[in-house]
């Protein structure tokens, strides 16, 4: 038999997580995270990086190459 995965979150580590405004991320306090004091350093810690913004003014698309 088999034994059971852990959840993603044991086989990948925490989400890691900035704001630009770290009080914003006060609301996570309960939930299992790595928060950072960079932009650059949650992407040391992953794979793959997402960004959440309030307002499509808060994003910003890369010129071409």
């Amino acid at each position: 038999m088999t034994e059971p995965e852990p959840p993603t979150h044991e086989r990948q580590g925490p989400p890691h997580t900035w704001a630009r405004r770290p009080a914003s991320l006060n609301g996570l306090s309960p939930a299992y995270h790595q928060r950072h004091d960079t932009v650059g350093e949650p992407a040391t810690g992953c794979d793959n990086v997402c960004r959440c913004v309030h307002t499509h003014g808060d994003a910003r698309t890369p010129g071409p190459p």
